[in-house]
């Protein structure tokens, strides 16, 4: 299947308490997370209330609520700065109640043909149990005869450990048209028990434990689902 990668980003998401009103510019100049010149740059467009900091330094968008913070990119060749100022961030509030942490890649393709567009959904989403639901009405069919086409399809996998889940989403982009796919996969890591609640310093060592590993088992998912038709 040729496909090519128009648009790909990278998102490390903390679920826990948070005050966001401290996550603000000059914050992560204190405390040398960014340089100068991306603090100036965050200034111009940062948001700031008592349940909301949002902000763009250059390559890293900020946003934090009370109950989440999230440190994304869309510049995939600042990967690792992300895992490193996100990991540095929890590192500098190892108190802080952090539930669980996600480790997430989006990437948006475009598909060389509206045909094999079609055939990645037949193939992700087989049709036979659906197809003969709608036998006999005045449905609109494709070429290769089939009414029912892929529209949003979420699987789930549960760690052995029960402590982590995958969680991959397939649908058509809504950033690339036409032929555009959009591919979400989402590495979910839970730090609170039934014990304990988990901590910054938990998540910032999940960050460093489960990375790389997690980096190459989403590349390898998204290809293989491109790889099926």
């Amino acid at each position: 299947m040729e496909a090519t990668d128009e648009l790909s980003g990278f998102s490390i998401i903390a679920v826990g308490s948070f005050n966001p009103a401290i996550f603000q510019p000059q914050w992560f100049a204190s405390k040398d997370l960014l340089p100068t010149n991306l603090v100036e740059h965050a200034e111009t467009s940062v948001v700031v209330t008592p349940q909301l900091t949002a902000f763009t330094a250059d390559w890293l968008q900020v946003q934090v609520t009370e109950d989440q913070a999230s440190f994304s990119t869309v510049n995939t060749a600042r990967a690792r700065d992300l895992r490193d100022v996100a990991r540095s961030i929890l590192d500098l509030l190892p108190e802080t109640p952090v539930d669980g942490i996600g480790l997430n890649s989006d990437s948006h393709w475009r598909v060389e043909t509206e045909d094999g567009w079609h055939a990645l959904g037949d193939e992700w989403l087989p049709k036979d149990f659906w197809e003969p639901l709608f036998d006999g009405g005045a449905w609109k069919r494709r070429g290769n005869g089939r009414a029912v086409g892929l529209r949003d399809l979420n699987i789930e996998v549960a760690r052995e450990d029960e402590r982590g889940i995958v969680r991959v989403q397939v649908a058509p982009s809504v950033r690339v048209i036409p032929s555009g796919v959009f591919i979400n996969v989402n590495s979910h890591f839970q730090l609170t028990t039934k014990d304990a609640r988990g901590t910054g310093q938990q998540a910032s060592r999940a960050i460093d434990e489960h990375w790389d590993e997690e980096r190459g088992n989403h590349g390898s998912l998204i290809s293989s689902l491109l790889d099926a038709a």
